[in-house]
């Protein structure tokens, strides 16, 4: 889980360099994110609707005892899928629409970085989690 959140994250920072060759033919590239993380999730429909729980613990900051932890039980998971599944449509929908836009990379930039932030809200296991999505949520959808 951790790496689907970490997937839109360094997506948003890899489109900084490499944005003029996004703005080109290239373009159909980035829905391949969404697309990806949503047969991922689906893939998981199966298993979560048995009762099965997935849970996810990185230490993060050892010595005061913060972990990144993470949970895909069946809300989190639905909203996985509609995170996912819109975002896709989103991401097909701006691509045409957007073409030939200058800010078209940041554009892309910015809602990778709100689909990652999304996610990471609704697959969080901790306060601490919880809070910094919410506001790297509200800071990415203040920017796109």
């Amino acid at each position: 889980m951790l790496l689907t959140v970490l997937a839109g994250l360094l997506t948003s920072v890899l489109i900084i360099p490499f944005g003029k060759i996004i703005k080109s033919k290239w373009s159909i590239l980035l829905m391949l994110l969404p697309l990806g993380l949503f047969f991922y999730y689906l893939r998981l429909v199966p298993n979560v609707s048995l009762g099965e729980v997935f849970q996810q613990s990185t230490k993060w900051i050892p010595s005061l005892g913060v972990n990144l932890d993470f949970k895909l039980d069946g809300l989190s998971l639905l909203f996985a899928l509609l995170i996912t599944g819109v975002g896709t449509a989103v991401y097909f929908y701006a691509r045409t629409y957007l073409k030939g836009h200058p800010y078209f990379d940041r554009f892309f930039g910015y809602l990778s970085l709100f689909m990652s932030a999304m996610l990471g809200m609704v697959l969080s296991d901790n306060m601490l989690l919880l809070f910094i999505f919410w506001e790297l949520t509200s800071i990415s959808s203040f920017f796109s």
